[in-house]
């Protein structure tokens, strides 16, 4: 019987979650995102706004008693996959896997007509991917990352529900929902707070289109001013740089829970061995009867152990 003593078994071993990139990463991922619809509820489980808002605050849930094993298990496995992006970022690649993150948060699918989220595929700043929530009133999300900096180009081509503005800053990832339908609404897009308005164009309330909407050949297109975006109080940060610390944490709390278990396990090892070999664990002679009674008194402690483990699972 080989199993490893608790006090070797001191960290999260290397590889305990493994992921990769490639193009089932968000088809392997949603299955995880269950854990944050229970977290935000039933009636956030497609709302964009309360999962970022749930990631930013991860921390809280990571150590909590009411979350169960795993649930911080698959929120490990969520930080992993968001740890894998990050070491993937470069052009090419990272707007890509970043939409497809986000979206799959709210179980997305691309809009049928749109392109597949090909990491291979030139990234141009007007050529923006569109998903759709698969539940609720299936409202539909235009995702993409920026560089902070500089004005950028919003596709406006086609009218949907929201736009998801992701602007990178270091280590930082700041994310503004805008609302693409109701003109009256404080965030927007093409509202005070984000749009760069046309020199010479009057500036109304609500926006008229006129005043902000661009043309470049057939596509429409707006400027979204960076600097105004700051002042966005609604806005959203996901921290890149320490997910690997959150991982750590979790694991740990994981660790915690079920601690009690490996060390009964441990024990029962070491029952065992002096069983077979007549030496208990501090290298002492022991009778025969004796190794037996600590070996049911270990299944006892045991069984109990797990009974309990088996409730904080659930």
């Amino acid at each position: 019987m080989d199993i490893m003593k608790f006090e070797n078994f001191k960290n999260v071993p290397e590889g305990w979650v493994n992921v990769k990139i490639d193009d089932q990463l968000f088809i392997r991922m949603d299955r995880y995102v269950n854990t944050l619809d229970r977290i935000v509820g039933n009636r956030y489980k497609y709302d964009l706004y309360k999962k970022i808002e749930s990631l930013s605050n991860i921390d809280k849930y990571i150590s909590s008693s009411e979350i169960s094993i795993q649930s911080k298990i698959s929120i490990i496995t969520i930080l992993q996959y968001l740890k894998e992006i990050r070491n993937h970022f470069n052009p090419t690649s990272s707007g890509f896997l970043l939409e497809g993150f986000l979206a799959t948060l709210i179980h997305g699918k691309i809009i049928e007509g749109n392109r597949p989220a090909d990491i291979k595929t030139s990234y141009d700043e007007l050529d923006a991917v569109r998903f759709k929530s698969t539940g609720g009133s299936g409202k539909t999300y235009q995702i993409k990352l920026y560089m902070k900096g500089s004005n950028i180009k919003v596709n406006m081509s086609e009218p949907c529900d929201y736009y998801v503005i992701c602007l990178k800053d270091g280590n930082e990832i700041y994310v503004h929902i805008l609302d693409g339908r109701d003109s009256k609404h404080k965030q927007f897009i093409g509202g005070i707070l984000s749009a760069q308005y046309i020199k010479g164009k009057p500036i109304t309330y609500p926006p008229n289109r006129e005043s902000y909407i661009r043309f470049d050949g057939t596509k429409e297109y707006m400027i979204i001013n960076t600097k105004k975006l700051e002042n966005n109080p609604l806005k959203m940060k996901l921290d890149i740089g320490n997910i690997d610390s959150l991982i750590v944490k979790c694991g740990e709390e994981v660790m915690k829970s079920i601690n009690d278990t490996y060390i009964k396990l441990s024990e029962l090892h070491y029952n065992i061995d002096s069983l077979v070999t007549g030496i208990d664990k501090d290298k002492k002679i022991i009778p025969v009867d004796e190794a037996k009674s600590n070996a049911d008194r270990t299944i006892s402690e045991l069984t109990q152990s797990i009974s309990k483990l088996s409730d904080d699972i659930r």
